[in-house]
């Protein structure tokens, strides 16, 4: 692996994220953000269950010396569970591939998809 990039909904306000060498998710580049827009969604503040964040991952690799890349809307599970005093905590849960179709527009599709997903919890 030789990079990725992370694409985040819009509604979160998030630069893309990369990473080089290392593939990985961390919660600290969007947990603030997602709090946010779920509290502008007026989303529960405790999860009842995994919750979906749809995101944009394109990887760049190597294959027998050939340079290639792979882009794919996956859905990151986490869970966001709230405490009196301390604010909320984002808890990540895992990964799923939604589609490795993204189209021209990957990030106008993670749009809708944060979209149905928020209008699907209220």
């Amino acid at each position: 692996m030789q990079s990725q990039t992370l694409i985040f909904p819009a509604a979160l306000g998030v630069a893309p994220v990369s990473t080089t060498g290392e593939p990985r998710i961390e919660a600290d580049w969007f947990d603030d953000a997602l709090k946010k827009a779920r509290a502008k969604a007026k989303l529960p503040d405790n999860s009842v269950g995994d919750e979906k964040l749809p995101v944009v991952i394109t990887t760049r690799f190597v294959v027998n010396g050939e340079a290639r890349g792979d882009s794919a809307i996956y859905d990151i599970g986490y869970g966001i569970a709230g405490r009196w005093l301390s604010g909320h905590d984002v808890t990540l849960r895992g990964l799923s591939l939604v589609t490795r179709n993204v189209g021209k527009a990957p990030a106008a599709a993670i749009d809708t998809r944060w979209s149905t997903l928020v209008a699907a919890r209220k």
